[in-house]
């Protein structure tokens, strides 16, 4: 037997009328075992059937019936994945279940193996198809896939109407199915040694050419590598072919023409050469090129070098594999924190998927809302403070290591771009890591090591209370507020003089504006300065904007390091505005300011370095306003966007009710450019809630290794599920997505690739309307929703998606998915997939081939 063969396209149908068990196990019966479909193995589709055999020696499973025809020959072939060193056999029987012909027997290898039983009709009945052990005691299950009879004396490549060039006879599968003879891919695999061709020597079977693209330096030598792809190859088999006399060997030339030629079906097709030398049984899709002229010919024999056509340069593992892909974790309310409070957050290891407390120390996770959300350190850990504001933390994703505990309250807290923390307060001295006591009142600088003074404080005031609200980028200058009654004097290295007040709070600059701004406290840090709901900074920019009041006035103010510049704030949006977040300024120094004018519209003012320009509006009609957080956000390339963040740049996901006079959305933006909405957010996460004026929120860390997520007074919350795919090819493939209904799909990640397929990019309008910059856009809903008993299949090889009702809808996919390079990695591949309107019945599931750089594979 040789090592090639080419599949030789004939027209058949599989008698077999539920041959990949993709729906139910109907036709099948169990022979003292039980059956099920399964998941956990499967060669041709999602599901293959599981037959856990009982100790009885020739325990096993039949499909019956079938109508057999007197004289005509009949074969049964069927995929099957045993143990290894397990005897088994397939074979014909009756009705009885009498053994009918030869039986094939054969063992079981670990691994899929296709068998195959020949069996010619000898009075005209109809006949079951058995697959059962062969004399063995053995209890192990075993699973089969791919079944097929057809009426033919050799098997053929596998048939069901669900499969290209196939069609089904009746029920999707739940009917006989036959493959078009015009079909070129699928029919006789023939072997070339039957035509006299024996092989000589193989070239181009291993690993392709490889074009790799680059970018040549301007200024210096060399060049920037960019990427690497497989060229199409050439395939050159050099076959010696002989014949017993000229026309014999005219006769097999022909036959091997007829394989190869482009005429063998209607229309241009590609053709498929396959392996077996490696093991497995590799497949790859050619055309001829040349080779077959007679150039050598000498009477009856002939060595032939035939160059083929691989413009897919790959070798594919016969059959298929498949993964079902878990959707929507949760997280009841009673692992999120005391009672209904929203706590410290829980920590999402965006590594592993998992969500759960940081930490076990318990002491975080008090009663209370907590005025502080955790803040992301430059070293990879979380700056956290306890609900009470008694507690100063570091949370590195394991273990929770208190930092201080002061005799007060903290009232601010600043981490700094060089990791440095800056913690103030209302206290006189504090317990640091070690267990010593600290003599240092209401503020202190740790460097990782050991706390320090900042400044000293003295004077006769009570009541003391010292909020640093940021640091300079030079780590030299402090923005501060002071809360007290009677006289302070602070010393230190401070911008300016403070000032003091018995009934609010003070902020400390350099003051062109002759006055007293009051600013509220901090609640949160804001691109690594220490923020307040009325206050934020650059990491780009030594620009301070805050929102401050003087004589009863609210005013925007921005702060250049000098001088401060004041803008009445109602004269400048409008006399029923109301602000809805602090100022933002994005990665590229642009400033933003979030207003309500009234309960229809909401406007993004940009600040254009003299004046307020609106930026973007939304109305109540175009389904999102921003709540009382950050109206606008960045990516990492510096360019900035609205809470949807327009498409096609990059995606977005909602699901929230207009604003209206009534109700109040509830959105807000993370520091990695993440929306979370009043019950979804586009990493997946979404909630539970019955107290719609809270919301889920979540907060990025800049290393892109974890996230804190803030519950509101959610009673759970939903996330991703995390499932690892392991493939086992050497190549990258591109699989097929399944769903089966009922149910949507919102988002598939591939977190180890980073490439996300989006398929719900908005939940409750029909359109989004944007204006930015002066440009109206309209963006359409996009959903891939499955009805009950519907199948939607993603085939992100092809581009396209099918629906086993309604054809053709690649539309529903949102355009700025990565469709076209979603692929497997070889090796462990972790998936994130978030689902909604699902029901016990529903399910979604990857279906690839193992894909090779070489005919190497096959032996792997």
């Amino acid at each position: 037997m040789g090592q090639f063969y080419i599949v030789k396209p004939v027209e058949s149908t599989n008698l077999i009328t539920n041959p990949s068990f993709e729906t139910n196990t109907t036709g099948w019966t169990a022979s003292s075992a039980s059956i099920a479909r399964s998941s956990t193995y499967q060669n041709r589709g999602i599901y293959s059937l599981a037959v856990t055999p009982t100790s009885t020696t020739t325990a096993g499973v039949y499909f019956g019936t079938i109508a057999t025809t007197t004289g005509v020959a009949y074969t049964f072939s069927v995929d099957i994945f045993a143990p290894d060193g397990i005897p088994y056999r397939i074979y014909f029987a009756s009705t009885g279940g009498s053994v009918l012909g030869t039986p094939t027997t054969f063992n079981g290898n670990g691994d899929w193996q296709r068998v195959s039983v020949t069996y010619t009709e000898t009075s005209g009945a109809s006949r079951r198809l058995y697959v059962v052990k062969n004399a063995s005691a053995d209890t192990q299950v075993f699973y089969i896939d791919g079944a097929q009879a057809e009426a033919l004396a050799v098997d053929t490549t596998y048939i069901d109407g669900d499969r290209e060039g196939c069609y089904w006879l009746g029920a999707v599968h739940g009917s006989r199915s036959v493959r078009d003879g015009q079909y070129r891919r699928g029919g006789y695999r023939i072997d070339l040694e039957e035509y006299g061709a024996y092989l000589v020597s193989q070239q181009g079977t291993g690993m392709p050419a490889l074009k790799t693209s680059s970018s040549p330096f301007a200024l210096r030598a060399g060049s920037f590598f960019q990427r690497q792809v497989a060229t199409e190859r050439a395939i050159t088999l050099a076959f010696s072919q002989a014949g017993d006399g000229v026309q014999e060997w005219h006769y097999k030339r022909q036959l091997l023409l007829d394989l190869i030629s482009p005429d063998a079906t209607s229309g241009d097709q590609t053709f498929l050469l396959g392996y077996d030398g490696a093991g497995a049984r590799m497949e790859i899709a050619c055309v001829y090129d040349s080779g077959m002229e007679i150039q050598s010919g000498k009477l009856d024999i002939e060595t032939a070098p035939i160059r083929l056509i691989a413009h897919d340069p790959f070798w594919y593992r016969d059959g298929e594999r498949a993964a079902a892909i878990a959707a929507n974790s949760t997280v009841t309310s009673s692992s999120l924190s005391p009672g209904t409070s929203e706590g410290i957050g829980l920590y999402w290891d965006l590594r592993t998927g998992s969500v759960g407390k940081m930490g076990s120390n318990a002491t975080f996770y008090t009663s209370g809302a907590a005025s502080f959300e955790p803040i992301p350190h430059p070293d990879g850990y979380w700056i956290v403070v306890s609900p009470n504001a008694l507690l100063v933390g570091m949370y590195d994703g394991t273990t929770m290591t208190t930092l201080m505990t002061p005799n007060g309250v903290v009232t601010g807290i600043v981490v700094n771009v060089d990791g440095s923390i800056y913690v103030s307060g209302k206290w006189t001295s504090f317990t640091d890591t070690s267990g010593a006591t600290q003599s240092i009142p209401y503020a202190a600088k740790w460097d990782g090591s050991t706390w320090s003074s900042i400044f000293t404080v003295s004077g006769t005031a009570t009541g003391i209370e010292i909020t640093v609200r940021a640091t300079t980028l030079d780590d030299t200058t402090y923005w501060m507020g002071s809360r007290l009654s009677g006289t302070l004097t602070i010393t230190g290295t401070l911008s300016g003089s403070v000032s003091t007040s018995s009934t609010g709070v003070e902020f400390t600059t350099r003051p062109s504006d002759a006055g007293t701004y009051r600013v509220d406290p901090p609640l949160y840090v804001a691109d690594g300065y220490a923020g307040s709901t009325m206050m934020s900074g650059s990491l780009r920019s030594q620009d301070v904007y805050f929102m401050a009041t003087k004589t009863s006035v609210l005013y925007v103010c921005k702060f250049d390091g000098t001088n401060i510049t004041a803008y009445p704030f109602l004269s400048t949006f409008g006399a029923t505005a109301e602000i809805v977040g602090p100022p933002y300024i994005s990665n590229d120094g642009r400033v933003f300011f979030s207003v309500i004018n009234d309960s229809l519209y909401e406007t993004i003012y940009e600040y254009n370095g003299t004046g307020f320009e609106v930026f973007a509006r939304y109305i109540a009609s175009s389904v999102l306003i921003s709540e009382t957080k950050n109206a606008v956000t960045r990516t990492r390339d510096g360019r900035t966007f609205l809470d949807y963040r327009p498409m096609p740049q990059i995606p977005i996901l909602m699901n929230a009710n207009p604003i209206t006079s009534a109700t109040s959305i509830r959105h807000l933006i993370c520091s990695s450019t993440e929306l979370i909405g009043k019950s979804m957010l586009p990493t997946g996460v979404c909630r539970t809630v019955s107290d719609s004026s809270e919301s889920v929120r979540l907060i990025h860390h800049p290393n892109g290794l974890s996230a804190i997520i803030r519950a509101g007074n959610a009673s759970s919350i939903t996330y991703p599920a995390r499932t690892n795919v392991t493939y086992n090819g050497r190549s990258r493939t591109y699989p097929k997505i399944v769903l089966v209904g009922p149910g949507t799909i919102v988002r598939l990640s591939n977190r180890t690739t980073n490439k996300t397929i989006w398929c719900d990019t908005t939940v409750t309008q029909t359109f989004v309307q944007s204006f930015i910059n002066g440009l109206t856009q309209f963006y359409p809903r996009f959903v891939v929703q499955a009805l009950a008993g519907e199948t939607l299949t993603i085939d992100t090889n092809t581009g396209s998606v099918t629906s086993s009702r309604r054809g053709e809808i690649i539309g529903l996919i949102a355009p700025q998915s990565e469709i076209s390079d979603f692929y497997l990695q070889p090796g462990v591949n972790a998936f994130e997939l978030t689902t909604r309107n699902t029901t016990a019945s529903s399910g979604v599931f990857m279906v690839w081939r193992d894909k090779y750089w070489s005919v190497d594979g096959g032996a792997v």
